[in-house]
């Protein structure tokens, strides 16, 4: 029996009380907390796993879904969680086999979620860096398909389809503030993380925003992955312990090659903390 892969748009929230408090004309907010899964990464991690087993078998997607064919690659990742979910999702949509490699700090009820989508967890000593490290080497060992979220890679086309999906959000953004008859945006605000759905959403919405057309990316001083990529991936020190409630293990990490290169295509600016934003580095 085929896959059913639910799908449906989530709410792009006009915020007339918050924009009358902060002296603008609209404030619009896109609620991601209602996604499939519970976040925008069920975008981008079930979309690029789906992808990267349809490229193995050699098999349109659609024809994937509805085959779920014997003896697939197992998808493999690291994750603090979401990602993880995701990938797994992916897998248990295709009838395929999924291991997701989880840092100690990671909640248990973060990976019994994995767990019930059917992926087998691997747990590793340390941070979150020492679960990519993990996943990586295991998936060169031949463990299966490595479906990471960054990569310092600019080719890599797993992470391109990971920020194709995450450009599903822009797309509907466009959609909604068009359909509602909302004056378009002229300044987005989006949480860089590794900077892929920031890239996504600037992509996304290029050309498309009101004069003057501001991309503005936000993310702390301890995880200033795009605002110090420089054009090139980094790796940020930090505390990766900290924020046990908000990020348990992540505090810093590399921003990926695709992602720093798309935002700085787009002109996204990179607030950090408290700081006024300034355009990212050539």
């Amino acid at each position: 029996m085929a896959a059913s892969i639910p799908y449906a748009p989530t709410q792009l929230l006009n915020l007339p009380a918050l924009a009358e408090r902060l002296g603008v004309a609209q404030v619009l907010a896109k609620d991601e907390g209602r996604r499939m899964l519970g976040s925008f990464k069920s975008l981008g991690g079930t979309y690029a796993g789906l992808r990267a087993l349809a490229r193995a078998s050699r098999m349109q997607l659609a024809d994937l879904l509805a085959a779920r064919p014997k003896g697939q690659p197992t998808l493999v990742c690291a994750s603090d969680g979401n990602h993880g979910l995701a990938v797994a999702a992916a897998a248990r949509f295709a009838g395929a086999p999924a291991r997701v490699f989880l840092h100690e700090s990671v909640p248990k009820a973060r990976a019994r979620r994995i767990e019930n989508q059917g992926a087998e967890i691997v747990w590793v000593p340390g941070t979150y860096d020492n679960a990519v490290d993990a996943a990586a080497a295991a998936a060169c060992q031949g463990a299966g398909i490595l479906v990471a979220d960054t990569t310092d890679d600019p080719n890599d086309p797993i992470v391109c389809d990971v920020m194709a999906g995450y450009g599903v959000t822009a797309a509907e953004i466009r959609d909604q503030v068009d359909f509602a008859g909302l004056e378009r945006p002229t300044h987005v605000f989006i949480q860089a993380g590794l900077g892929g759905l920031a890239a996504a959403i600037a992509e996304g919405l290029s050309g498309w925003l009101a004069s003057p057309g501001c991309i503005v990316t936000v993310e702390p001083e301890t995880a200033a992955c795009l605002a110090l990529a420089a054009g090139r991936p980094i790796r940020v020190m930090g505390d990766l312990r900290a924020d046990a409630l908000l990020r348990p293990g992540e505090c810093g990490r590399r921003c990926g090659a695709q992602a720093s290169r798309r935002s700085r295509h787009h002109r996204a600016r990179g607030g950090i903390g408290g700081r006024c934003p300034r355009t990212l580095p050539p």
